[in-house]
């Protein structure tokens, strides 16, 4: 075999060369065949070629080819080819070997193909020969690549009728018919190509066109248009640029304004017959060019003829028939399409056809033209088609169509496919929306409709309302949506009225159909900065946003860039600037305007222009003229046509060269809107009127002074040609007009004021004045307080001021007018319309006009009833405002109807109404150089007056001088004179002058009162409400002051008093003001008292101080002001202040409050010296603190020495349960680091709190201080206890805002007499007699001993005796039991207890606890115990509860002992098992009590025991509330008693075993354990009996363990595991006991604790159980024998386990022992109900034990388990 194969191998290898391989024969049936061996030729003899191919294939050592060699001889032998066509098929293998084509796959191919198209397509005999011809052709004339293509197509066509199949994407063909053919050139064209159809032009609503242009300017653009390949015209198709380009225009990214790269026929453009009268345009202005092309016609779109693929050679050809393209779960279908497959070239090239799919659930159809795609691609393209979307369209159009199968971005509706655009822009969408017409382009990318086109025609949107055209857009690319249809770039108009509109070049557009809205925003591109042309005003408006509502005339102007910094610009069509015109030209060697202007004038104001000719004409570059073409169209000179390289001149262009070159008038009218908050402006469609908002100012000419205008509320309405409303002021050189309703008008160049409300000529100083001797502004009106003129800005023809015309500006005025004085400028606006002066009609040709005449006028004078009115002559003051100056006749002026007289002269100016003389008003007269006349007051700054003492109709006055530059200021309507002093000015002097008064004094007719200080020779006062008379004067709200010898320093001030001052009899009386809380001052004490008032007694020098009659003296207190003294205060009724020794003696005093203490003076007096001095109090009494009052003091010698502090010392009597002390108590002062602990707790109990909240004095007391400290001393001979038996000895500290006192000394524990069993410890605590608390935690001796309290195994004589804080006698003593933590008494009890935790809560299972008993002086405790020295191989865990009374030496200790021995663990389960089964009737070991669940929750913590008490009841199980239970062996009742005796522990009655190991026992059963010490260590026994004959014995001794059971395999497997001797072990082991060692422990323990006397023998084996304890079997009861059993037993009861009697068990005890073992197997199932007899055997086994424990508590019911319960009992 192996030489089979490597022959095989090397034949491969050299080719197959030798032709004798082929002749060996078959080997035995067996044996590996090998395969045939090809010699590389074909037979020409039919037969044996069929022979041949069969070997050749079976050369390939392939099941496939060999298949297909026999399919091939089967149809070779079926009759079914002709010879003919057997013989070609000769020939062509024969061809295919010759040309190194391989059997397999390409012979392999051509047999399958063959074979199919006779067997599955049927041929007939002419297909088949075309088919041998078509592949004889191909082999011989293609490529070898070509003809394997060719095969392979061929081949999976006609298996399968796929063209491609992959997996990614599939082409198949179904139905019609197909052939093969040879072509030796190109296939003619399957379809022709479609053409557009001519339409009619559609008839535009706009006005109507000039005429037609000459054939010269149409032809023009032809000729310059080439035809460009046809995928250069879709340049863009089926690519991001056409439908997604960054603006979503589909513009691609050239900024050229409307040009595209496709030269196209278009018409004549109309503009160009402009060339044919140029005369006409000279002599009549241009109109404005429309803002997009202006042919009405699409152009017709020009493409090249169909340039099909090559079909030379083999092809597939199809005819009608239907290709599926599929890919990724999507398909589309070609319907009866045909073509010819090109496999050498992957092509498909076909026409006809129809593609159908559906566009927003509308149908949409493509009927093809010829077009070609690549088979491989899921994609194809076809350029013509006829498009037909019945549901938009009107009529079909041609376009292209392009589709690809991709997958859907996530988020989108589609995949953006097919898509179809026009070739031009001939689409007529039907249903766009109601009254909108469109026509131009159409496109869609899958379910997006919009409007580009292949050539880049415009399409034009019209939208009509009501039968009338409302807008008209055009553009390349619309986004025709639903509800909305988007440009990124339109040319836009919108009529205002049959002859104007308003027009931008390009914009973003937006127009929304259901809302009817049309927004116009700024486009990125060319025109971003644009401006709008409004024909009707005749300006360009540039703004950023147009919005407009169809269904409103308003049409909203705004911007949206920093509104509040950026204007919207309304400039006049003329307007011009000389800098603008400059900043056009920029950096260029030309000026751009003057190069196209310039060149258009040279050509008769030709308007049409090519960038070639004047780059031709001017010798510059191409590009450069397109840059500044660009540039000039951005700002409206031009339009420009980059696509035809045309410019349109504008007649901006021509007016601002002209205008440059001086030959023609202009204007400056600029108007700029600044409008943060709203719109800039609206236009409404019904008036015409054009509302621009946020206007500040705008000017008429390029001076700013000259004429200008400031609207009212920054609104203006433009109206036709530039006419302008609006209210408010225009400004003429130094004319002021202010009015409402002026109209400018633009041709006559003149603002007709037809309602002026005032004429203000500027006055000195003021901005824009041309008279220099001005200094404030007057205005001139009518005497209904309007006027009406016309103001001529210049002349028509020289708006722009080119021109200096004196004559301008002028004003003419026909109606009567006055000079009215109630505008701001006189007097700031103190006067109304009643003070004027009536002036004559005037008029004044020149504003400008420096000759002051014109405004002297003579009239009369009208005051407004201030004084009567005289005449006289209005002439300009030296101010420059009109006034006058008039002499008073001699008996003066009576004033404001006779309240006063005035004399000497009257003046009126800018000033105001003046005078200057003097005034008499009641008893006063007052004289001034310039009396200030207002409506209704005058005042002045006077030079002398006097008032005299009267008196006038009964009233007195007070004798008063005033001095000069006082203040006058007589309110007329009140009837008032108020007089002032001046800051700085001299007092005003009344009564003999000794008194000074400065402030405002009031003259009325009922007296005189004053309001400010008066300085007197002993006081000063100082009150808002002075009354003087001619002896005394009163005062209310007032600071008396009282002086003293020091200027600056006032003995006494009272502040908010009322007063009486009495000059005649010596004294003043002061009362503090209802509702005032203003205090008595006394700076030279420090003090401050709110004592109601008092009497000033100016010859005896003394203030006596005292509570106002009725007033509350609760609320008088005296306030230290000395810093250091931190607000000390303290009530009293009285106060005698000594003036001349400045000493106040305060009576009346209950108490003061200092820090958090009251001290109560003995005489209820305080003195106070100066400074804030208070004298030491004697015999005074403390209570600390006020609010809750915890200690009271007396016999105290106290110096207070602020409201924080006091020093000094007193006696306290301390209180205990049992005794009083007497303590002295001194240092005191404040813990300023202690917080108010104590109340902070009582406040959560409502505890002193809650009762002193009806206490007002001690929640009055003052803010939250720090607490006081006192220190007292106590020695030891004074005997002092804290508590009883408990001594100290020490430092005894004082806080007052703790019940308790914190000791800081040492103190002795008196529970036992024990010697040695307390000591002295240090205490540092705070304690309250009433509830004695002291910390106990690691107290030591001096030398650093720990000093512990608890039970101690005494190592030397192995006695047990207590500690309370002291050391342990021997270092290496066993602590039974130790505790620590906090000390208390309850006193009611006589009980003092130590634990960490409140011993009282009854939640709380955790911790250790002692209790000592003071009556009794027992001890009881629980916690953890520490009954021997545990170690690695046998550790005793212990905890539970104990009793003692150490002065007798009794111990008891209820426990749980958890035993952890290192032995086999196998023994332990045979125990578990062995125990579990045979005590399953034994009562339960846990019975739920409080004393279990303290020894729970020593074991495993207070959540366990919780648990345990929700889950107890029957069959409790402590492993399943923790796996801290899991010991070798845990017994959880255990009582251990001390025998004094034997120095041991011993139990008594049964033992509880709570688990064995994982075992859960939970039994009560009978059993001994003794602990105790010998000379090795510890000595620990445990005998457990479930019944006599199964026992367990375990003895710890010397680090040993000797076990024994009754069960025959724990004792084999303690053997076996044990190693060495028990008697030689020098290390931990464990070994087996015998029954000796068993007898022994219980002989010993039934004897030395039970008192019973004899040796307790034990059953070693029997075979039943009695259920009985009994220790000893009675002799004179013999047990029946049985079969098998001998009669002789050992003498001490046992008998060898090897000579054991093994009974066959009855069939009747087999099965009950059988479920018993069944039942042992499960310790968690509840036990099985006992029957009558067993209840008899349990109850006869407990008599001997009568204080043994019920199985059950009747009093306890068994807790049913819940369904969610896991941890419940059945």
């Amino acid at each position: 075999m192996k030489k089979q194969v490597l022959g095989w191998l090397c034949a491969v290898m050299v080719g197959l060369g030798a032709p004798a391989w082929a002749q060996q024969t078959r080997p035995a049936a067996g044996t590996a065949t090998p395969a045939p061996r090809f010699v590389g030729k074909l037979s020409s003899d039919p037969a044996q070629f069929m022979q041949d191919v069969q070997v050749m294939m079976a050369s390939t050592n392939n099941a496939a080819a060999k298949a297909s060699a026999a399919r091939l001889q089967e149809l070779w032998a079926s009759n079914r080819l002709t010879a003919t066509q057997q013989g070609k098929i000769v020939t062509l293998s024969q061809q295919m070997l010759a040309k190194n084509f391989k059997p397999r796959p390409h012979l392999e191919t051509l047999y399958n193909l063959l074979v199919t198209a006779k067997t599955k397509q049927n041929f007939s005999d002419q297909q088949t020969d075309e088919l041998l011809d078509v592949l004889t052709k191909t082999v011989d004339k293609d490529a070898p690549r070509d003809a394997e293509k060719f095969l392979l197509a061929a081949t999976q066509f006609i298996e399968t009728r796929y063209l491609y199949h992959s997996r990614y994407s599939t082409l198949r063909a179904d139905g019609g018919s197909f052939s093969f053919a040879y072509n030796e050139a190109d296939m003619p064209a399957v379809a022709e190509a479609l053409r557009p159809t001519p339409k009619p032009v559609a008839p535009k609503p706009e006005p109507a066109k000039p005429a037609p242009t000459p054939a010269k300017a149409a032809a023009k653009p032809v000729a310059k248009a080439k035809p460009a390949p046809k995928k250069k015209v879709s340049s863009g198709w089926d690519t991001s640029d056409l439908w997604s380009s960054s603006d979503g225009s589909g513009w691609g990214d050239t900024d050229d304004g409307w040009g595209t790269p496709v030269k196209k026929k278009t018409p004549a453009k109309p503009a160009a017959a402009a060339k044919a009268t140029p005369a006409k345009e000279a002599a009549a202005p241009e109109p404005e060019a429309e803002p997009e092309p202006e042919s009405s016609a699409a152009p017709s779109y020009v493409f090249d003829s169909y340039m099909a693929p090559s079909t030379k050679g083999p092809v597939l050809v199809l005819k009608d028939v239907d290709l599926y393209m599929a890919s990724g779960g999507d398909s589309v279908v070609l319907r009866k399409t045909s073509g010819a497959v090109v496999p050498s070239s992957h092509h498909f090239v076909g026409g006809n056809g129809e593609f159908a799919w559906t566009v927003n659930n509308s149908p949409a159809t493509a009927v093809l033209g010829p077009y070609d795609f690549d088979i491989n691609k899921a994609e194809f393209k076809a350029e013509p088609v006829k498009f037909t979307y019945a549901a938009v369209l009107e009529e079909p159009i041609l376009g292209a169509l392009a589709y690809k199968l991709i997958k859907k971005k996530p988020g989108a509706t589609d995949t953006g496919y097919p898509r179809f655009i026009s070739l031009t822009n001939d689409a007529r969408v039907k249903d766009l929306g109601q009254d909108i017409r469109y026509y131009g382009g159409f496109s869609l990318a899958g379910s997006r409709m919009l409007s580009a086109s292949l050539d880049g025609s415009l399409s034009r949107i019209l939208v009509d309302a009501n039968g009338k055209p409302k807008f008209r857009a055009s553009s390349k690319a619309y986004v025709l949506g639903d509800t909305l249809i988007s440009a990124a770039r339109a040319a836009v108009t919108i009529f205002e009225d049959k002859t104007d509109s308003l027009t931008h070049p390009g914009v973003k557009m937006k127009f929304s159909k259901p809302r009817q809205l049309l927004q116009l925003t700024r486009e990125a591109g060319l025109y971003k900065n644009t401006p709008y042309y409004d024909s009707y005003h005749q300006m360009e408006i540039g703004t950023e946003l147009v919005t407009w509502p169809l269904n409103s005339p308003d049409i909203n102007f705004s911007m949206l860039t920093a509104k509040n910094q950026v204007t919207a610009d309304f400039e006049s069509r003329e307007f011009y600037t000389n800098t603008r015109y400059q900043q056009i030209k920029a950096i260029n060697k030309l000026h751009p305007l003057q190069m196209v202007v310039g060149y258009s004038q040279r050509h008769n104001n030709q308007k049409l222009i090519t960038v070639q000719e004047i780059a031709q004409e001017l010798n510059i570059k191409e590009p450069n003229v397109r840059t500044a073409a660009a540039g000039l169209a951005r700002d409206s000179y031009v339009r420009w046509r980059p696509e035809t390289d045309e410019i349109v001149v504008l007649p901006k262009a021509t007016h601002y060269v002209n205008s440059a070159r001086n030959k023609k008038d202009y204007d400056h009218l600029a108007i700029k809107s600044l409008a943060p908050k709203g719109n800039n402006a609206t236009l409404n469609l019904n008036t015409n009127d054009l509302l621009v908002r946020g206007v500040e100012r705008f000017n008429f000419s390029d001076d700013s002074v000259t004429v200008y205008v400031k609207p009212d509320s920054s609104i203006i309405h433009i109206q036709k040609n530039r006419g302008v409303v609006f209210n408010g002021t225009v400004v003429a050189s130094a004319f002021v007009f202010k009015g409402q309703k002026f109209k400018f008008d633009y041709d006559g160049f003149y603002i007709d004021l037809t309602k002026i409300d005032s004429i203000i000529v500027k006055g000195k100083g003021a901005k824009g004045s041309v008279m220099k001797a001005r200094v404030r502004d007057f205005s001139i009106a009518n005497q209904k307080g309007e006027s009406a003129g016309k103001l001529y800005i210049n002349s028509p023809d020289n708006k722009s001021g080119r021109k200096k015309l004196g004559a301008y500006p002028a004003f003419d005025a026909s109606t009567g007018a006055a000079v009215f004085f109630n505008n701001p400028d006189v007097l700031g606006g103190a006067y109304d319309s009643t003070m004027y002066f009536d002036i004559p009609p005037f008029r004044i040709d020149s504003l400008n006009n420096r000759n002051r005449s014109a405004v002297g006028f003579t009239g009369t004078f009208h005051s407004g009833g201030i004084m009567p009115d005289f005449k006289t002559k209005l002439s300009l003051q030296e101010d420059g405002a009109l006034g006058f100056t008039y002499d008073v006749p001699k008996e003066g002026f009576p004033l404001y109807g006779g309240k006063g007289v005035l004399f000497n002269k009257v003046n009126m100016s800018n000033r105001g109404l003046l005078a200057k003389g003097n005034i008499k008003y009641l008893t006063g007269d007052f004289s001034s150089d310039q009396f200030i006349f207002y409506k209704d007051s005058v005042v002045t700054v006077g030079k002398t007056g006097t008032i005299t003492p009267g008196p006038l109709k009964g009233v007195e006055f007070a004798k008063v001088t005033l001095q000069p530059g006082y203040q006058m200021k007589w309110a007329v309507l009140r009837d008032s004179m108020y007089l002032s002093t001046q800051r700085d000015g001299d007092a005003m002097r009344f009564y003999d002058g000794n008194y000074k008064f400065k402030g405002t004094a009031t003259l009325t007719p009922g007296g005189l009162y004053g309001n400010g200080g008066l300085d007197g020779p002993q006081s000063f006062i100082r009150s808002p409400q002075l009354a003087f008379k001619t002896k005394n004067y009163t005062g209310k709200q007032s600071t008396l002051s009282i002086k003293s010898a020091e200027p600056n320093k006032p003995a006494l001030v009272a502040n908010e008093v009322a007063f009486e001052y009495d000059l005649q009899k010596g004294f003043a009386d002061f009362t503090r003001e209802e509702g005032s809380k203003a205090s008595i001052e006394l700076p030279y004490s420090d003090y401050r008292t709110t004592l109601s008032g008092g009497r000033w007694d100016f010859q005896k020098k003394l203030v006596q101080m005292r509570v106002a009659p009725g007033a509350d003296s609760s609320r008088s207190y005296f306030y230290s002001t000395k810093p250091e003294q931190n607000g000390l205060k303290f009530r009293a009724s009285t106060g005698n202040y000594d003036l001349s020794r400045y000493r106040l003696v305060a009576g009346g005093v209950p108490r003061i409050a200092s820090a958090d203490a009251w001290i109560t003076p003995d005489s209820s007096k305080v003195y106070i010296l100066a400074n804030a001095q208070m004298r030491p109090f004697q015999n005074a009494g403390i209570v600390m603190d006020t609010l809750a009052k915890y200690h009271n003091l007396y016999q105290g010698a106290i110096t207070i020495q602020s409201r924080t502090a006091f020093s000094g010392n007193a006696m306290f009597k301390y209180q205990t349960a049992a005794d009083s002390f007497a303590i002295k108590f001194s240092n005191f002062h404040s813990d300023s680091t202690a917080m108010r602990g104590t109340l902070a707790s009582t406040a959560k109990t409502g505890g002193v709190l809650g009762k002193l909240r009806g206490n007002k004095n001690a929640l009055n007391a003052g803010p939250a201080s720090p607490p006081t400290i006192a220190v007292g001393g106590i020695q030891a001979a004074d005997k002092f206890l804290l508590a009883p038996r408990i001594s100290y000895r020490g430092s005894m500290i004082m806080n007052s805002q703790q019940p308790g006192f914190t000791f800081e000394g040492q103190a002795r524990l008196q529970f036992s007499q024990l010697p040695g069993a307390s000591d002295w410890f240090a205490v540092k605590d705070s304690i309250d007699p009433k509830d004695v608390r002291i910390h106990l935690n690691e107290p030591k001796t001096e030398d650093g001993t720990p000093m512990l309290t608890g039970l101690f195994l005494s190592s030397g004589s192995s006695k047990i005796y207590p500690l309370f804080v002291a050391a342990k006698h021997n270092a290496d003593d066993l602590g039974l039991f130790t505790v620590d933590g906090e000390l208390r008494y309850n006193s009611k009890k006589r009980d003092f207890t130590i634990s960490r935790h409140d011993p009282a809560a009854t939640d709380i299972y955790e911790g250790d606890v002692l209790t000592f008993n003071d009556t009794t002086a027992a001890i009881n405790f629980r916690g953890k115990l520490n009954l021997i020295n545990s170690n690695k191989d046998y550790t005793l865990v212990a905890a539970g509860l104990g009793y003692a009374k150490p002065d007798s030496a009794i111990y008891q200790l209820n426990t749980m002992l958890g035993f952890d021995i290192n032995m086999p663990d196998k023994a332990v389960q045979a125990m578990a098992d062995d125990i579990a089964k045979n005590a399953k009737f034994a009562p339960q070991a846990l019975d739920g009590s409080r004393e279990d669940l303290y020894k729970i929750g020593e074991f495993a913590g207070n959540s366990a025991a919780v648990a345990f008490d929700t889950r107890k009841g029957n069959n409790a199980s402590l492993l399943k509330v923790s796996n801290k239970f899991t010991y070798t062996i845990l017994l959880n009742k255990v009582n251990l008693v001390w025998s004094e005796k034997q120095k041991a522990w011993y139990s008594e009655g049964k033992i509880g075993v709570a688990n064995i190991m994982s075992k859960d026992l939970n039994v009560l059963i009978d059993g001994y354990v003794e602990i105790r010490k010998d000379e090795n260590g510890d000595v620990v026994e445990l005998y457990l009996e479930a019944e006599p004959q199964t026992w367990y014995y375990l003895k710890y001794a010397n680090n040993l363990l000797l076990t024994k059971a009754q069960h025959g395999s724990y004792d084999e497997l303690i053997g076996q595991k044990a190693k060495g001797d028990y008697n030689t072990a020098t290390s931990y082991g464990f070994f087996l006991g015998d029954d000796l060692e068993v007898e022994s422990f219980l002989t010993h323990f039934r004897k030395d604790y039970l008192g019973e006397t004899g040796k307790r023998k034990v059953v070693v084996q029997s075979s039943g159980s009695t259920g009985n304890f009994d220790f000893a079997e009675d002799p004179g009861k013999k047990k029946k024998k049985k079969k098998g059993q001998t009669d002789e037993v050992a003498a001490d009861g046992s008998q060898p386990a090897d000579e054991a009697p093994m009974e066959e068990p009855s069939k009747k005890k087999k099965k009950a022992k059988e479920e018993v073992a069944a039942d042992a197997t499960n310790a968690d199932a509840p036990p099985a109900e006992e029957s009558k007899k067993d209840k008899k055997k349990k109850e006869t086994a407990t008599e001997a034990k009568p204080d043994e424990p019920k199985a059950e508590d009747d009093k306890k019911k068994k807790k049913k388990r819940a369904a969610n319960d896991p941890f419940g009992e059945d």
